[in-house]
């Protein structure tokens, strides 16, 4: 398997795993390998795990045909995970109290799932009882929704959101 990686927005590689280890490889550092859907901190590659360092090293000067250039628009650059640093439970106690009007999204960043749930539940308030009954059950199904997700962040680990809504940015359950 032949590995790149991500240093001073420059992407390296390709490198098998055994060059990994002799660059110093951080639990931070964006790798990717294809079939990967795309890049990730080498903390979540299980099979990079044995080789991370806990101190930054310096990367070796790259051979021609490993250094690639600059980070295109394509590429996808994902912040590090780091613990304790998450919006879960705020966001599943919100979810819970207050989803019908989407302010667990807000506190997300997930701002079109958002404004949504925001709209149609003041759509229900405004127009529902006096144009149309339908419409009403619009802040009920919003309220349902954000139980299910408020429960559902709160059920997960720290990881599995970050990866879910920070990384992968879900939108709906």
């Amino acid at each position: 398997m032949e590995y790149y990686i991500a240093a001073d927005q420059q992407r390296l590689g390709p490198f098998t795993i055994e060059q990994l280890a002799q660059q110093g490889l951080r639990p931070d550092t964006l790798a990717w390998r294809e079939g990967m859907p795309q890049w990730l901190p080498a903390s979540l590659i299980p099979e990079l795990l044995p080789i991370l360092t806990a101190t930054p090293a310096p990367i070796q000067n790259p051979t021609p045909q490993q250094s690639i250039g600059y980070a295109t628009p394509g590429d996808v650059v994902i912040p590090a995970f780091v613990p304790g640093n998450s919006n879960r439970i705020t966001a599943g106690i919100l979810g819970i109290f207050l989803g019908q009007f989407g302010v667990h999204k807000f506190v997300m960043g997930l701002n079109s799932g958002a404004v949504v749930m925001l709209c149609i539940s003041l759509a229900g308030y405004v127009l529902g009882f006096g144009c149309c009954i339908l419409i009403a059950f619009g802040p009920l199904v919003m309220a349902i929704f954000g139980l299910i997700e408020g429960i559902m962040y709160l059920c997960c680990t720290d990881e599995e959101f970050y990866m879910r809504y920070v990384v992968q940015k879900r939108q709906w359950f």
